[in-house]
């Protein structure tokens, strides 16, 4: 698809032929369960591999690291409460007044030998999902 000169919001009917003006807007599409977004079309991800796909895939942009370093694709305070939310667990207490043991899910309580392995757990739950739950 050729660029037609005119700039597409993907997540709502907004259009317009400045990049600027365009960068502007789709910031108002971020949240802190979506830091990372494309800033070709709007879409939102929770992890910086999910954007590089896409714009891999997607907007044929083979150098993402570079495109990352030039273009304003996250929200650095947004990124730091996302890795701060996993690193303390605030669900912990919720549904069971014991405390967590060392390498256990504080979402299901699952244990696990050791923290790599709970960390690769903690994608089955979602990103939203525990954002959404930790307030």
């Amino acid at each position: 698809m050729k660029f037609d000169g005119t700039y597409y919001c993907k997540l709502c009917d907004f259009k317009n032929e400045d990049r600027a003006e365009f960068h502007q807007h789709i910031k108002t599409h971020r949240d802190v369960s979506t830091a990372y977004q494309c800033m070709e079309c709007g879409e939102c991800f929770v992890v910086k591999p999910s954007l590089m796909k896409h714009l891999m895939h997607f907007h044929n942009i083979s150098d993402c690291e570079g495109y990352l370093e030039a273009n304003d694709c996250y929200d650095v305070d947004a990124v730091k409460e996302l890795q701060e939310t996993v690193r303390l667990g605030p669900l912990a207490s919720k549904e069971s007044d014991e405390p967590l043991k060392e390498n256990q899910c504080r979402v299901c309580r699952e244990e696990f030998e050791d923290s790599v392995s709970l960390n690769k757990h903690f994608r089955i739950h979602g990103m939203a999902f525990l954002l959404k739950n930790s307030k």
